[in-house]
């Protein structure tokens, strides 16, 4: 079993990371090199970890983030790999839909909760990269794996029918379409009124429910916008536009590892971040950020 450990050496300004296997494997940073390798997940771990799943038994109140992926569609031939790699390790997929399942203790998640998201769906006629979400979809249900699909409803554009019910199947096998807003702009716009935020996001939530039946209950926002790190909170008018719309997650890049509290008010809106298969698009980047995930994700637990 791997073990991560940090250690800030404050006399040293150096921080040390160390991957415990059968042999001890240390890999010194400079500390703005480390805190890069914190956003960007710099896979400088071994591909053959194994990782301990989270617990909440110091706080049954208190639910781990599960760690999240994010992918698009150049990860088509990626995307086998780490599902293969995740499934191998003991991880199951999970949705934000199961997740608040579990929030309102209606469901438990399994031991090694996993969320797999994949931006920038669109069904309108013509689009050359619809086919290809439609394989990633494919390998994640041959796996037996659950996913979410960000999807960018463009309601301007003359919209495909046959692919929107293609999608409203996929639904069903425990797939979520989640909103990643209508038009894919960044969110943090102080211009915006609450007409241009509802246009965004309830109306893009409305259209995806209207074409497959499915309550939409996660925003996945373009480029990681409306998390507003320095204030460390999520964009007030976002989440105001995703309580006006019955939004209950806000999906990001930046943060959001911290544990969730079991029983939310009907109209909390949660921010999670996620982590991507680092700044090469590999495997062990992948295991990287999740491990990262997994072990900051903890630390707050026990804090």
């Amino acid at each position: 079993m791997s073990t991560v450990i940090l250690e800030n050496q404050h006399d040293t300004s150096k921080i040390t990371l160390r991957l415990l296997e059968k042999t001890e494997l240390f890999v010194s940073l400079t500390r703005r090199a480390f805190i890069q390798w914190l956003t960007t997940n710099v896979a400088i771990m071994g591909a053959d970890m194994l990782l301990s799943p989270l617990h909440s038994q110091d706080n049954p109140k208190l639910l781990p983030a599960p760690p999240t992926l994010m992918f698009h569609s150049r990860h088509r031939w990626l995307l086998p790999d780490i599902i293969n790699w995740l499934i191998a390790d003991g991880f199951t997929g999970i949705t934000y839909l199961d997740l608040e399942q579990a929030l309102q203790e209606k469901i438990s998640l399994p031991e090694k909760p996993v969320i797999i998201t994949i931006d920038d769906i669109a069904m309108d006629k013509g689009n050359p990269n619809f086919e290809t979400f439609a394989a990633m979809q494919a390998t994640l249900v041959q796996a037996n794996f659950a996913g979410v699909f960000g999807v960018i409803t463009r309601p301007d554009w003359q919209q495909a029918d046959d692919r929107w019910g293609q999608v409203a199947e996929w639904t069903q096998q425990h797939i979520e379409l989640a909103t990643h807003t209508a038009t894919h702009r960044v969110l943090d716009n102080p211009q915006w009124t609450n007409d241009d935020y509802d246009l965004e996001i309830a109306a893009s939530a409305q259209m995806i429910t209207d074409y497959t039946g499915q309550p939409v209950k996660t925003l996945i926002t373009p480029y990681g916008s409306g998390y507003q790190q320095q204030q460390n909170q999520t964009n007030p008018a976002v989440v105001a536009a995703c309580q006006r719309a019955g939004i209950r997650f806000v999906v990001g890049i930046v943060e959001g590892r911290q544990p969730l509290a079991l029983n939310p008010a009907a109209d909390d809106v949660l921010y999670m971040g996620r982590t991507v298969p680092g700044p090469d698009d590999t495997l062990s980047g992948a295991q990287a950020g999740i491990a990262n995930w997994i072990y900051w994700s903890g630390e707050q637990l026990r804090n």
